[in-house]
């Protein structure tokens, strides 16, 4: 992404949806991912230019992120998912 946004903002766009990928395991690894100091740098670049460029990033859950499941459990995961990449985008920013 680092890389792909200059060449998106060369080309006038000013929007650019990032895939769940970016942060794989995200659930999981949670602490790990959020104590990385390298992934902390790169993430706070790529919102650095972003914001410096007004290119919006998106981000949205996979597929099979269901929230219309009637196993609470299932929800509840669903929710955590969702909540993820915006959570890791406003701590990297700060």
């Amino acid at each position: 992404v680092k890389e792909l946004l200059p060449k998106i903002n060369s080309e006038g766009i000013k929007c650019f949806r990032l895939s769940s990928n970016y942060f794989p395991l995200h659930d999981s690894l949670k602490e790990t991912l959020e104590n990385n100091v390298e992934i902390k740098a790169i993430l706070k670049d790529i919102g650095d230019y972003a914001t410096n460029n007004k290119i919006r990033l998106t981000a949205h859950p996979d597929q099979f992120v269901v929230l219309s499941s009637k196993n609470p459990k299932v929800i509840e995961t669903a929710l955590t998912i969702i909540s993820i990449p915006r959570s890791k985008a406003r701590r990297a920013l700060s």
